[in-house]
């Protein structure tokens, strides 16, 4: 768990979303230190298969499915 603000966020609930997306095999969501907020998350995932996407393309998918603070702002496939 860390703090992002005053907010509480739990890697394991943001990896089962991010795994819910059909590209991806695999995610691992992380803290990483953030001036303001203390942390912001960051992903690191691996794809299904061969498959590959734009960072661009993730980004946008997890605006549908994951609130704003536990967005991962930078993630790494």
């Amino acid at each position: 768990m860390h703090q992002h603000g005053a907010e509480k966020v739990f890697p394991s609930e943001v990896e089962d979303i991010l795994e819910t997306q059909p590209l991806l095999a695999r995610a691992c969501a992380i803290g990483v230190p953030h001036k303001k907020w203390g942390h912001a998350v960051r992903a690191v995932f691996q794809f299904e298969g061969g498959a590959t996407a734009a960072e661009e393309d993730n980004l946008g998918w997890t605006c549908d499915h994951i609130v704003g603070f536990k967005r991962p702002k930078c993630p790494f496939p």
